[in-house]
């Protein structure tokens, strides 16, 4: 009998990277769900983590949120970002954290929507600085 066995091990760094993205995934989801419950609705789709707009999947959005503020400086604590890499990450984790503050406190399609553009500034944002400062590491 043949079994598959791994030649390589899958690098911490795509395994903190990968953290990232799955933790930040979850707001950004239910903010874009929450902004559009109404549509989802209609078209028979139940999106948000309780079902409705209401502080149940407000908590849990900013539950996740608030993992991600940790999460988000594995880059540094690990060695494989410099502290501008954890500056920048913090900074956006934080506000990013303040806007789910936000939608826990008004529950609000407003509040949604600056969590939603928040979501789609942050990732791009820390994920750049991580590659821009990873290239000039490896000059």
């Amino acid at each position: 009998m043949v079994t598959w066995q791994p030649t390589e091990k899958i690098d911490e760094i795509a395994l903190i990277l990968f953290g990232i993205q799955f933790v930040w995934q979850f707001p950004h989801f239910w903010a874009i769900a929450w902004v559009l419950d109404d549509d989802y609705k209609l078209a028979g789709f139940r999106l948000l983590p309780t079902g409705n707009r209401n502080l149940g999947s407000a908590v849990i959005t900013f539950i996740f949120t608030l993992i991600l503020v940790p999460v988000s400086l594995l880059p540094t604590i690990y060695n494989f970002g410099g502290y501008y890499v954890g500056g920048v990450s913090l900074v956006c984790s934080l506000i990013f954290l303040y806007q789910a503050y936000g939608l826990l406190r008004m529950q609000t399609i407003e509040a949604a929507r600056k969590l939603m553009f928040g979501s789609f500034m942050y990732l791009p944002i820390v994920q750049l600085m991580f590659l821009f400062d990873f290239i000039g590491k490896v000059k």
